[in-house]
């Protein structure tokens, strides 16, 4: 399989998006928190589970066909900064 051979990529500077066409009638969404993130895994969940409810409540089932991958950088504090720039981060590859 094809793991994002082109993705179009949207850089904010807590997160970038990287996206890709897929085969499917729905978004796929992924989220990645290295080690850089946290040395400890349990905040390292904790911080994709946030971001991946936030999505699910928002986001899940609209939109289009593609893959989505969130790759969280180092500083991240999840709250109100962190919705409007994910938000307007999907609006602005046409996710509504």
């Amino acid at each position: 399989s094809v793991v994002f051979v082109s993705p179009l990529i949207i850089r904010e500077k807590e997160f970038f998006m990287k996206m890709q066409k897929n085969n499917l009638s729905h978004n796929r969404f992924g989220f990645v928190a290295g080690k850089t993130i946290s040395k400890l895994a349990t905040e390292r969940n904790r911080t994709k589970r946030v971001f991946r409810s936030y999505i699910e409540r928002h986001w899940l089932g609209k939109g289009g066909e593609y893959d989505v991958l969130f790759v969280l950088r180092p500083g991240i504090v999840f709250g109100d900064v962190i919705k409007t720039k994910i938000d307007s981060s999907l609006r602005k590859v046409g996710l509504v």
